[in-house]
């Protein structure tokens, strides 16, 4: 069982102007990507702990990429390099990553692209990452440092590709054995439903709002009909996920 702890804090910065900063921790677990952690903020009005994809874990260092939407996320914002935060994790189930080489397609949307660079990173053989943001990209010189094959869009124009990312996976597309995503529920579906003419295996990172992050509240619960079964069944995101297989999910409910 995942133990308490608390940890110090290496780095805690600003990487985008729309509110998305990068925190670093002094942190030695073994990671598989996909994963994320429970962090608790320092604050008794605040009980609930915000759950964090792990972006990138290096030697003795975790990496989590965070957008500020709320209080919670507000108060991790003021943390400081050398203070202490309380930590839960590595939490959840990770990509399942093939151990050959085989042509893959890293797609995400907005904070969704964190957990990708670990995934990103640890990916045998050739890898096309597609990447879309609002405006400000971020992490670009991350993800090109593991992948040449980069495409970039933003809803804005201001860089790379005028529109979203399923739209510039279509204008640049890549044969690929496997697929791996992170993003909006939206964007998701989307890119199953893109994908199902062609023989890839795609797998899924979802975004839901967790209560408890290790599966006893059950308030993030998403319906999956897995292929050698007739009825469909609620499966926990934080337990169970946060990845599934693309085509297991039912999306229109």
């Amino acid at each position: 069982m995942k133990q308490f702890k608390y940890v110090e804090v290496v780095d805690n910065i600003q990487i985008s102007k729309q509110g998305i900063f990068q925190l670093v921790i002094n942190d030695t677990q073994s990671i598989l990507p996909g994963q994320f952690y429970n962090l608790y903020i320092d604050d008794k009005s605040l009980l609930l702990p915000r759950p964090v994809s792990v972006s990138e874990s290096t030697q003795n260092l975790t990496k989590f990429v965070y957008r500020v939407v709320g209080k919670g996320t507000e108060k991790l914002t003021q943390l400081k390099t050398g203070n202490k935060i309380k930590v839960l994790g590595p939490l959840g189930n990770g990509f399942s990553l093939p151990d050959y080489k085989a042509p893959s397609i890293v797609i995400g949307g907005g904070v969704g692209i964190a957990p990708l660079l670990e995934l990103t990173k640890q990916i045998k053989g050739e890898k096309y990452v597609y990447l879309g943001f609002d405006e400000s990209p971020f992490l670009v010189d991350e993800f090109t440092k593991y992948s040449t094959n980069f495409y970039c869009s933003t809803m804005s124009g201001k860089d790379g590709f005028h529109g979203n990312v399923i739209e510039l996976l279509k204008n640049y597309p890549m044969e690929a054995k496997f697929v791996y995503a992170c993003g909006p529920k939206k964007m998701l579906e989307r890119l199953v439903q893109e994908m199902k003419t062609k023989a890839v295996k795609i797998q899924v990172s979802m975004e839901e709002r967790m209560g408890c992050g290790i599966g006893a509240c059950l308030g993030c619960a998403i319906k999956i009909k897995k292929s050698d079964q007739e009825e469909w069944k609620y499966l926990r995101v934080c337990k169970d996920g946060p990845v599934f297989d693309g085509s297991e999910v039912i999306w229109n409910e």
